[in-house]
């Protein structure tokens, strides 16, 4: 399973067209996963996707976490149902829709599919199970991933896991072969009123030995910080601290094969 990070940034990014953003911004929340899917469409998407050599007319299926501004874009999302070379498939969780603003006409583009809780879907050669996220009053969803015997963990905005979400990602399979954990605030001073939704810089080294503690990661697991409260790529202390933790820091145009 290839991934490629098209965009690692938490609300702080930078919501402009690609071709107005500066080299040094962290582009909203956005991945490819090699194979046609796409995970957040947000507005530097398709484009950057389209800079990264990605065929974007292959892109079959979108997931999207939930419909902040950050990580939905109808505009992107247009783009990559005009581009496609069949009618995309969108998932989303079943209150998203109308926040989609889709007209009637830019639905015959694209084929909506609300979803629940805990459901499970096949598309694009993988298996998709839908886990309640801590965001968004209880609005946004969390994905695992499974291809080719691999297994991916997606769960940016929220903070650690909800009960249903705990409960299976700890239900005693093998360890994930790379969870994606949001990293919204990495440095301090912490937001309190944020910190419910959202990963801080005290929350995470829990975070990761808990994975471990667990066994839902082991010494083989990639353990990606995304969604990073930075817009800047490198500069700061935010991805050594990450580092430190134990996290891979996302950067955008990031690639890993798992």
């Amino acid at each position: 399973m290839k991934l490629t990070f098209l965009g690692t940034c938490a609300a702080g990014a930078p919501n402009i067209p690609e071709a107005e953003l500066p080299e040094d911004r962290r582009r909203c929340a956005s991945l490819y996963i090699e194979g046609g899917v796409v995970v957040d469409v947000a507005i530097q998407s398709f484009d950057f996707a389209t800079k990264q050599g990605i065929d974007t007319a292959g892109v079959t299926d979108i997931f999207l976490s939930h419909a902040h501004a950050d990580h939905y874009n109808k505009g992107a999302l247009l783009a990559y149902a005009k581009n496609a070379r069949q009618k995309l498939n969108f998932w989303c969780y079943k209150t998203s829709v109308a926040a989609l603003h889709l007209t009637e006409e830019e639905q015959e583009l694209v084929n909506v599919c609300p979803v629940d809780f805990m459901q499970e879907i096949e598309t694009a050669g993988m298996r998709v199970k839908v886990l309640p996220a801590n965001h968004a009053n209880g609005d946004a969803i969390h994905f695992v991933f499974e291809k080719d015997g691999k297994t991916l963990f997606y769960g940016l905005d929220g903070a650690w896991f909800t009960p249903r979400e705990w409960h299976y990602l700890n239900d005693g399979k093998k360890p994930y072969d790379a969870l994606i954990i949001d990293a919204t605030m990495p440095n301090e001073p912490i937001n309190y009123i944020n910190a419910g939704e959202h990963n801080n810089v005290l929350l995470l080294p829990a975070v990761m030995r808990a994975l471990k503690e667990t066994g839902i990661a082991d010494e083989h697991t990639v353990v990606v910080a995304d969604h990073i409260g930075t817009p800047y790529h490198h500069k700061g202390s935010a991805p050594e601290r990450l580092a430190a933790m134990g996290y891979l820091p996302a950067y955008d145009g990031m690639v890993l094969e798992i």
